[in-house]
């Protein structure tokens, strides 16, 4: 499977973000805190999904709990 794109609206302290890949190798890098690993649990929901009753689901309750 190859992402050329994902769109976040609103996912854990992510929102509205358009992160766009290019053909090759993409690393995803940043200082802590800056969401990296909020992304790569973002591909996972949506390769996934979570139990409606997870506890890890719970941590990616949009921030200011707006979900739209």
């Amino acid at each position: 499977m190859i992402f050329k794109s994902l769109d976040i609206h609103s996912f854990g302290k992510l929102k509205n973000k358009k992160i766009t890949f290019s053909d090759s190798f993409n690393v995803i890098y940043g200082t802590n805190e800056s969401g990296k690993s909020t992304i790569s649990a973002f591909i996972e929901a949506m390769l996934y999904s979570y139990p409606a009753r997870d506890t890890e689901r719970k941590k990616f309750i949009p921030w200011g709990g707006d979900f739209s």
